[in-house]
């Protein structure tokens, strides 16, 4: 990789010609006379990488680094411009790229180890919660409002495939509909979930799924499986739903209960994957937390806590910029292979996110040589 602005061979991996194309599809009203859609997604993600906090740090930082965003074809913008772009603009533009983006990072395969050689996908969301004061039209609770961040988690490369943003009163089994079952891979998530319908989805469609099971499930037993021993499963049935609700799937489930040897907690799984072995499902199950550390990760490095505008679109923008910025370093991690962590990648990232230098060089920095001695060391030494 050649040597230029860190910022700009990140920048790289999100084809520019590309982006002016989306640009053009996803613009309203008149042309813009100083600020571009591409200057807006320079500043915000500038903004992401940085760890700036409000439109003034960016407004002061743009004009700092004036000379170095010149050579990524980008120009300082003012906080009241930023602000409107912010908030006419679509966010679409930038919901789009970031589907493009994942495009180009699926193609690399992650090197993680999973407890069955089939593809994970992990399914939850997340309550972003917002002050009812600054944001009106986000309403949630009494006084509270707030949005959903739902997302499905490939858990070999560590890539958000599905992400779609809610009112945050929206139930998680209502987006159900938007996601399309695909065959050989397995969903992995919780009660939030619970529905017959989407199993017999997921069934006819060739997946596998891992939840857990309700303890007032209508249900009967259609055989019982030997346990294996010190694995801590304590049963293993074949079961058939009953019951109106059970109608929905026809088919046989299976129905595991394992107790945790480190909490001493009983838990129930339910799964349509008949032949795999019950501790292997206790353990896809358990690879569930990934996507609870991908949330974790998202609240503490990006900024989708704090946002910089209070309409629905100044927010919708900020959160896909936090999304694709996550591609890029995710990008940069999965084409070279490197051991480090995103949250390590993102400080060297951060500390040299202007300097002019190679990546590959700020990752892998070249060893050291002896340092020379100073002439004032030299003379003490024939002294």
């Amino acid at each position: 990789m050649k040597k230029g602005i860190v910022l700009g061979q990140l920048l790289k991996l999100m084809p520019r010609r590309e982006f002016e194309v989306l640009a053009r599809r996803f613009h309203v009203g008149q042309d813009f006379r100083k600020t571009s859609r591409w200057d807006q997604c320079v500043a915000m993600i500038t903004a992401q990488l940085a760890g700036r906090h409000s439109l003034r740090e960016m407004e002061a930082g743009d004009r700092v680094m004036s000379r170095q965003l010149a050579l990524l074809g980008a120009r300082p913008a003012a906080r009241a411009t930023l602000a409107r772009v912010n908030a006419t603009q679509p966010w679409q533009l930038y919901e789009a790229l970031f589907h493009s983006l994942l495009e180009r990072c699926q193609r690399f395969k992650g090197h993680r180890a999973l407890p069955i050689d089939k593809k994970i996908l992990s399914l939850d969301s997340s309550t972003i919660l917002l002050s009812m004061t600054l944001f009106p039209w986000a309403r949630y609770r009494f006084q509270k409002g707030a949005v959903k961040l739902h997302v499905g988690l490939d858990h070999a490369t560590w890539l958000p495939e599905f992400v779609c943003i809610t009112e945050g009163h929206w139930h998680d089994h209502h987006i159900l509909p938007k996601i399309e079952p695909r065959p050989d891979v397995v969903y992995v998530f919780d009660r939030g979930y619970y529905d017959f319908g989407w199993y017999q989805r997921l069934t006819a469609a060739g997946s596998h799924f891992v939840t857990r099971s309700k303890c007032k499930l209508l249900h009967e037993v259609v055989e019982e499986r030997p346990v294996p021993l010190g694995k801590g499963i304590l049963r293993d049935q074949i079961i058939r739903l009953t019951g109106v609700r059970g109608r929905k799937h026809p088919g046989l489930l299976r129905r595991i209960t394992y107790r945790d040897p480190l909490t001493g907690k009983v838990l129930s799984f339910l799964t349509n994957h008949l032949t795999c072995p019950a501790e292997t499902i206790a353990a896809i199950y358990k690879e569930r937390w990934q996507i609870e550390l991908f949330f974790k990760w998202l609240k503490q490095h990006a900024k989708v806590k704090s946002f910089v505008g209070t309409s629905e679109n100044a927010l919708m923008t900020q959160i896909w910029i936090a999304l694709i910025t996550y591609l890029l370093l995710a990008f940069l991690k999965l084409s070279h292979r490197l051991d480090l962590s995103l949250t390590q990648l993102l400080r060297l990232v951060r500390v040299a996110l202007f300097d002019r230098r190679s990546l590959l060089d700020l990752i892998h920095p070249p060893p050291r040589g002896p340092c020379p001695k100073s002439v004032s060391q030299l003379e003490l030494s024939l002294a």
